[in-house]
């Protein structure tokens, strides 16, 4: 039940923007001969870069460079290219990324890291970087992202808010990187996660799964699903009570929820809750669908 992928870029004004920057970037171009620079040499040569902050290379395999704060998304792309162009020339053994600068990585009332806005592995490169970096910097300008990353062609956002999950959500996955899925988190604590297989799953089902979460904030609510192959989702929700499992399973068990697989197949979930007598699961499918024998 597989489907070809869709192509990345959406619209012909961004490939030829995409493709105009990847020909002719302002950033120095690396000699054939530099197979023989050092790690340092090679750092050198990436802070020559336009729009590039800072660059961090560690153990002599991988490069991590951060874009400006300010720097515009022709500078973005065309940094993209550069570094790809350089890590090419001279054989550079590992991988490179690259994300927008964080001036604040430290949340003192929270204590803890904050990543940055967003980060894409840009080498070993592929032919989508180019309009996998278009969407994310157009993902960037959304209010409640508080960070995009792409892994092996893979989009992952989190989210600022509980309360604004729903609206946001659909903002994220009507953009065309997530025209093959992806995964939406809640940045606080991840205590909600939903990994997007639109050709499985219906988005009245995950308003369901935002509302449950939203109505029970200890919970942990993980819809769950490979990012290749059959793609099948399940919903699993922990960290709730008894009383709280049997007031969710009613709410999933709703028969307006028949239709959370978009082909009309069972969507399962499974509750686990502590009790008296320990852990206790119940499992069944959105909307009691009954799968045939």
């Amino acid at each position: 039940m597989s489907r070809p992928r869709s192509s990345i870029l959406a619209s012909v004004g961004a490939a030829v923007l995409v493709a105009t920057l990847l020909g002719c970037s302002a950033a120095p171009t690396s000699p054939s001969s530099t197979s023989t620079l050092t790690p340092a040499e090679v750092v050198a040569l990436l802070e020559e870069i336009p729009g590039v902050a800072t660059v961090d290379e560690y153990g002599d395999s991988s490069a991590s460079i951060a874009m400006a704060t300010d720097s515009p998304d022709d500078e973005v792309l065309a940094a993209a290219a550069s570094i790809a162009r350089i890590a090419t020339d001279v054989a550079w053994p590992g991988t490179m990324s690259l994300s927008r600068e964080n001036l604040d990585p430290y949340n003192e009332e929270l204590d803890q890291l904050v990543r940055p806005p967003w980060t894409i592995e840009v080498f070993p490169s592929t032919e989508r970087l180019a309009g996998e970096l278009h969407e994310l910097l157009l993902l960037e300008k959304l209010d409640d992202t508080a960070h995009l990353g792409v892994i092996e062609g893979w989009p992952y956002v989190s989210l600022g808010s509980i309360d604004t999950f729903a609206e946001s959500f659909r903002e994220v996955v009507a953009n065309p990187l997530f025209a093959d899925g992806g995964t939406v988190s809640l940045a606080a604590d991840d205590r909600l996660r939903i990994v997007w297989i639109p050709k499985r799953t219906t988005i009245s089902a995950v308003d369901a799964i935002i509302a449950i979460s939203r109505d029970y904030p200890g919970a942990e609510v993980l819809l769950e699903a490979t990012t290749a192959g059959p793609q099948w989702p399940t919903l699993y929700i922990a960290r709730v009570s008894d009383e709280e499992a049997a007031a969710i399973e009613a709410r999933l068990l709703d028969p307006a929820l028949a239709d959370a697989d978009v082909d009309g197949f069972g969507l399962p979930f499974i509750l686990r809750s502590i009790g008296s007598d320990g852990p206790t699961y119940r499992e069944g499918n959105f909307g009691g669908v009954v799968e045939p024998g």
